[in-house]
């Protein structure tokens, strides 16, 4: 999936922008995550949780994804911080309206749930499917509704959430192997202080503890509805979800392993999987299979310039030309096209050799036709989700494809080690920290010699 996706606004019945994007194709899916974002860093959050959860849900949806009014690039809550549960269910319609999805799969997590239930109570005829994961009608404790925190130990948590905002604490604390990571600590930070600052934090966990939507939950009778929960969660017990199942006619429920059982990605794989069953009436595209191999992006330089001088007839002719060179040395080594968008190829090799090899090729070819290429390659696993290869490995091989010259062929050390005592050369390694990748990485330059 690519980083770089283009955010829009839609604007809700009162006014206000709420700011939205989409990615994938295939049916529309709305996916309201319920907790404070911002768009434009939200799928490199973090690479292995946030980020791998995206993509997976992209790879069998076209999804629309949206700021909370009160985080992100959304616009803020109104002044006294109040905001109805009808003008936040008010505010999903305007992106599915702004999004042109008539008629979409909806699917609610944390704290979004009780504005995707109003909305889906008011307007059945809008919603193909519904799946309610890890979320609740209403927050805390009352005397009807056993479940949840009371009054005085959530304003303790918000509270405790408000101190630590900006730390990554808030976010690692709901997985424990990314609160053990400081890297990913660091990361986690660097998005809470993008999604809201502390006092918007406090206003939307105060907005979201006041929705009660259980009066809504008859009123769902008809619309097909899975219900999820982590059997062990603590941020949101699964009480919550279970009274869900309870109160929703002819609702699914279906409790999978939490944080104690399985890993975040394990965790990931198994929620994607059941939402895509239900959504798509099949697991195939969300069950990946894991492959080990060499990842290469091979980019067109300066490709805006070289449209401007050139007629529309002559660049399509080039790009034409380009693609046809890449699948025939694609064929010629066996490697797969992943995915090419327009002038750029994405493609997986069985083998580093193979991929330097098609840069190689692909760079020469371009050179005939007046066109430089740069290259980044990268040794890793994957996960292999039909027409698509998806992974950190994925974002770490475009990072450094976008970090070469132009004429370049870079490396991450990973792939470089596999070829080592074969034909190429190297030059000297450079440390770099890549865009939303844990760590630093030692990268290097293959030595040039006369394409072949």
């Amino acid at each position: 999936m690519n980083a770089q996706v283009d955010v829009r606004y839609a604007t809700s019945s009162d006014g206000a922008a709420i700011a939205f994007q989409t990615v994938g194709s295939g049916p529309d899916l709305l996916y309201a995550c319920g907790i404070m974002t911002q768009l434009s860093a939200f799928v490199q959050f973090p690479v292995y949780f946030y980020s791998h959860y995206i993509e997976r849900l992209a790879s069998f949806s076209r999804l629309i994804m949206f700021d909370h009014r009160g985080s992100g690039l959304s616009d803020p809550l109104p002044a006294d911080g109040e905001l109805s549960l009808d003008q936040q269910a008010d505010d999903v319609l305007s992106v599915l309206d702004a999004a042109g999805a008539h008629h979409a799969a909806l699917l609610a997590e944390l704290n979004a749930g009780p504005a995707v239930i109003r909305f889906a109570a008011r307007h059945p005829e809008r919603v193909r499917s519904l799946v309610l994961n890890m979320t609740y009608a209403r927050l805390t404790r009352s005397d009807d509704y056993p479940h949840g925190q009371t009054n005085d130990a959530t304003d303790l948590f918000v509270a405790s959430i408000v101190e630590a905002w900006g730390t990554g604490a808030v976010f690692s604390s709901w997985q424990p192997e990314i609160a053990e990571d400081p890297r990913m600590l660091r990361q986690l930070a660097e998005f809470e202080r993008l999604a809201a600052s502390p006092a918007r934090a406090r206003a939307l966990f105060e907005l979201w503890r006041r929705n009660d939507a259980r009066a809504d939950l008859s009123r769902l009778d008809g619309i097909r509805t899975l219900v999820l929960h982590d059997r062990d969660n603590l941020v949101v017990p699964a009480g919550h979800g279970r009274y869900l199942a309870e109160h929703i006619p002819g609702t699914k429920y279906h409790e999978y392993p939490g944080a104690s059982e399985l890993s975040t990605i394990e965790s990931v794989r198994e929620q994607t999987e059941l939402i895509s069953e239900w959504v798509t009436g099949s697991r195939v595209r969300a069950n990946a299979d894991r492959l080990v191999g060499a990842l290469v992006f091979v980019d067109v330089v300066d490709s805006t310039s070289r449209i401007a001088g050139t007629s529309d007839l002559e660049w399509r002719s080039d790009v034409e030309a380009f693609r046809r060179a890449a699948d025939d040395e694609l064929e010629r080594v066996g490697a797969r096209l992943v995915n090419t968008r327009g002038d750029d190829v994405f493609a997986f090799c069985r083998t580093v050799g193979s991929a330097i090899s098609v840069a190689r090729a692909l760079r020469a070819r371009a050179r005939g036709l007046g066109m430089e290429t740069r290259a980044g390659i990268h040794l890793a696993e994957v996960d292999d989700v039909g027409d698509d290869i998806l992974g950190l490995g994925v974002h770490v091989a475009a990072r450094v494809a976008a970090l070469a010259s132009a004429g370049e062929i870079l490396l991450t050390e990973t792939a470089r080690t596999a070829v080592l005592g074969g034909p190429d050369r190297f030059g000297d390694g450079r440390s770099h920290e890549l865009t939303g990748i844990p760590g630093e990485w030692r990268l290097v330059s293959l030595v040039d010699r006369p394409d072949r």
